[in-house]
């Protein structure tokens, strides 16, 4: 319970409710940061909640990938609906007690279900497109979609000399990064390797825990701590990661396919969207090893597929900026007359 931040609700409660206590303040919160709502209802601040990803956005008529559920997906929605279920309950009896034990203490009245504490019951913004999580008739009529955010250029930005030559020195790397909070990828990496060597692929690894790396790495393929994905990812042939939807958009924008290896949350529901693109693919955690890698790799890489990469990298470019809209959204929210 306390990965859920249970011990510090009271303290965010606090926080946040000093942060409201200005005038004409807007709280816009992950539905994860519980105190958000009792903040709202004691306060009468506005509450918008945000959403990167449609896996955080329950549906019982076309479900999200689950981990460790994919065998449920096609269940009809009656027996969804029995699952949510479950899970409200069972996130209720993780959080439940601290939850009502604050609510209690502001005179609020319990929830029942995590549920009730999860969304705005004003305006909840995605930021994602609908041809990547369209919208679903059980969702909330509520939900906006402003498309994904538009990360700023900054000027004169540029690859390292050094990163940039070993690019073009050859045939167009992989990237491998599994993600900034994966401390243990090992095992990730020696199959990377290995995909590396039986496909005859150059690589790039990015981690900041080399201590995770195998060693010695041959020439063909490059360790850093960190690159720019939106310079680096042009000048490769295929981005391998972990699912997170930063990376994933990243990937499309760059017109270059993607295979991801998820490991929790809602990287497998990710990879399972991009599948369903056609740009890119997914493994499960007991297929990633570097013959499933170096095989799935090369299907990636096919014509086709690059061409499918390029024509959504397209479709993401004529988007507007889902950011800019969200800001419209919330400023037009702030100035709406309060019931």
């Amino acid at each position: 319970a306390a990965r859920w931040g249970v011990r510090f609700l009271r303290r965010q409660y606090e926080l946040l409710a000093g942060l409201a206590a200005v005038e004409d303040s807007v709280l816009i919160a992950n539905p994860g940061v519980l105190a958000a709502m009792p903040v709202h209802e004691t306060q009468g601040t506005p509450l918008i909640s945000l959403i990167l990803q449609p896996w955080l956005i329950p549906s019982a008529v076309s479900p999200p990938v689950m981990p460790g559920m994919g065998w449920l997906q096609r269940a009809p929605a009656v027996l969804w609906r029995m699952v949510w279920g479950s899970i409200d309950l069972g996130a209720g009896l993780l959080v439940g007690g601290e939850l009502n034990r604050l609510r209690k203490s502001l005179e609020l009245k319990p929830v029942r279900r995590l549920s009730q504490n999860w969304l705005s019951t004003q305006l909840v913004l995605g930021l994602f497109p609908e041809w990547f999580g369209p919208l679903r008739t059980d969702w909330p009529p509520r939900i906006q979609l402003t498309g994904f955010p538009r990360p700023a250029a900054g000027a004169g930005e540029e690859l390292p000399p050094a990163l940039l030559d070993f690019c073009r020195a050859g045939a167009a790397p992989v990237v491998f990064t599994f993600g900034t909070g994966m401390a243990q990828p090992g095992r990730q990496f020696r199959a990377a390797l290995d995909a590396c060597r039986l496909g005859g692929l150059r690589g790039i690894f990015l981690t900041k825990y080399p201590e995770q790396l195998p060693a010695p790495l041959p020439t063909s393929v490059l360790h850093l701590d960190f690159a720019p994905f939106r310079l680096l990812f042009p000048h490769c042939a295929a981005v391998v990661h972990h699912g997170g939807i930063g990376t994933a958009t990243a990937a499309m924008a760059a017109g270059v396919p993607q295979l991801v290896c998820p490991v929790c949350f809602d990287q497998e529901d990710n990879g399972h969207r991009l599948r369903v693109l056609g740009v890119g693919d997914w493994l499960p955690a007991r297929r990633q090893n570097g013959k499933t890698l170096s095989e799935t790799l090369q299907t990636l890489m096919s014509p086709a597929v690059k061409t499918r990469c390029q024509e959504v990298a397209r479709m993401l470019a004529a988007d507007p900026d889902g950011l800019a809209l969200a800001a419209d959204a919330v400023e037009r929210h702030a100035a709406a007359p309060r019931e």
